[in-house]
Protein backbone atom coordinates (compact mmCIF):
# COMPACT_ATOMS: atom_id res chain seq x y z
CA UNK A 1 0.00 0.00 0.00
CA UNK A 2 2.83 2.40 0.85
CA UNK A 3 4.57 1.70 -2.45
CA UNK A 4 1.42 2.55 -4.41
CA UNK A 5 1.07 5.94 -2.70
CA UNK A 6 4.75 6.75 -3.39
CA UNK A 7 4.20 5.98 -7.08
CA UNK A 8 1.19 8.33 -7.14
CA UNK A 9 3.18 11.12 -5.49
CA UNK A 10 6.05 10.60 -7.93
CA UNK A 11 3.62 10.62 -10.88
CA UNK A 12 2.02 13.84 -9.61
CA UNK A 13 5.44 15.51 -9.27
CA UNK A 14 6.46 14.46 -12.80
CA UNK A 15 3.18 15.70 -14.29
CA UNK A 16 3.49 18.99 -12.43
CA UNK A 17 7.07 19.55 -13.64
CA UNK A 18 6.16 18.58 -17.20
CA UNK A 19 3.22 21.01 -17.19
CA UNK A 20 5.40 23.78 -15.75
CA UNK A 21 8.13 23.31 -18.38
CA UNK A 22 5.63 23.02 -21.24
CA UNK A 23 3.72 26.10 -20.10
CA UNK A 24 6.91 28.13 -19.84
CA UNK A 25 8.03 27.06 -23.33
CA UNK A 26 4.67 27.93 -24.84
CA UNK A 27 4.51 31.31 -23.10
CA UNK A 28 7.99 32.26 -24.24
CA UNK A 29 7.51 30.97 -27.79
CA UNK A 30 4.36 32.99 -28.51
CA UNK A 31 6.47 36.10 -29.02
CA UNK A 32 5.69 39.79 -28.98
CA UNK A 33 4.69 42.28 -31.65
CA UNK A 34 7.33 43.75 -33.94
CA UNK A 35 7.41 47.15 -35.65
CA UNK A 36 5.39 45.49 -38.42
CA UNK A 37 1.81 45.48 -37.21
CA UNK A 38 0.49 42.05 -36.16
CA UNK A 39 3.78 40.28 -36.95
CA UNK A 40 5.38 38.56 -33.94
CA UNK A 41 9.07 38.37 -33.10
CA UNK A 42 10.65 36.05 -30.53
CA UNK A 43 9.81 36.89 -26.91
CA UNK A 44 13.39 37.77 -25.94
CA UNK A 45 14.26 39.53 -29.22
CA UNK A 46 15.39 43.14 -29.08
CA UNK A 47 15.07 45.72 -31.83
CA UNK A 48 18.52 46.78 -33.08
CA UNK A 49 18.99 50.30 -34.45
CA UNK A 50 21.42 50.50 -37.34
CA UNK A 51 22.40 52.95 -40.11
CA UNK A 52 19.38 52.15 -42.27
CA UNK A 53 16.11 53.07 -40.50
CA UNK A 54 14.15 50.89 -42.93
CA UNK A 55 15.94 47.79 -41.63
CA UNK A 56 13.92 46.04 -38.97
CA UNK A 57 16.64 44.01 -37.30
CA UNK A 58 15.98 41.94 -34.18
CA UNK A 59 18.45 40.03 -32.06
CA UNK A 60 17.91 36.32 -31.48
CA UNK A 61 15.94 33.96 -33.64
CA UNK A 62 14.23 32.51 -30.58
CA UNK A 63 13.00 29.10 -29.57
CA UNK A 64 10.17 27.73 -31.72
CA UNK A 65 9.91 31.00 -33.65
CA UNK A 66 8.54 29.43 -36.82
CA UNK A 67 5.82 27.70 -34.80
CA UNK A 68 4.94 31.07 -33.26
CA UNK A 69 4.32 32.51 -36.72
CA UNK A 70 2.02 29.63 -37.65
CA UNK A 71 0.07 29.92 -34.40
CA UNK A 72 -0.46 33.63 -35.13
CA UNK A 73 -1.90 32.82 -38.56
CA UNK A 74 1.12 33.55 -40.77
CA UNK A 75 1.51 31.00 -43.55
CA UNK A 76 4.91 30.34 -45.13
CA UNK A 77 4.52 31.22 -48.79
CA UNK A 78 8.05 30.88 -50.10
CA UNK A 79 11.38 29.65 -48.80
CA UNK A 80 14.81 29.89 -50.40
CA UNK A 81 17.99 29.60 -48.35
CA UNK A 82 17.83 32.00 -45.43
CA UNK A 83 14.85 33.93 -46.83
CA UNK A 84 11.29 33.04 -45.90
CA UNK A 85 8.16 34.85 -47.02
CA UNK A 86 5.07 34.73 -44.81
CA UNK A 87 1.55 35.77 -45.79
CA UNK A 88 -1.55 36.69 -43.81
CA UNK A 89 -4.63 38.69 -44.82
CA UNK A 90 -3.15 39.68 -48.19
CA UNK A 91 0.05 40.99 -46.53
CA UNK A 92 3.56 39.62 -47.01
CA UNK A 93 6.51 39.82 -44.65
CA UNK A 94 10.00 38.72 -45.66
CA UNK A 95 12.13 37.22 -42.87
CA UNK A 96 15.84 36.96 -43.52
CA UNK A 97 18.26 35.27 -41.13
CA UNK A 98 21.87 35.52 -42.36
CA UNK A 99 23.93 32.36 -41.85
CA UNK A 100 25.91 32.32 -38.64
CA UNK A 101 24.10 35.36 -37.26
CA UNK A 102 21.70 35.38 -34.30
CA UNK A 103 19.56 38.11 -35.84
CA UNK A 104 16.54 38.33 -38.11
CA UNK A 105 15.63 41.07 -40.57
CA UNK A 106 12.00 41.84 -41.37
CA UNK A 107 10.73 43.57 -44.50
CA UNK A 108 7.09 44.18 -45.33
CA UNK A 109 6.29 43.57 -48.97
CA UNK A 110 3.32 45.68 -50.07
CA UNK A 111 1.16 44.04 -52.70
Amino acid sequence: MERNSMNRIRLFIYLFLFTLVLGTCLYVSFGKESKIQDFPVPFFANYINDDNPKDLKYSSSGFLYWLTLRVNGWKENYHEGELKVFEKNNREVLVFQPPGEKAIYLFENFK
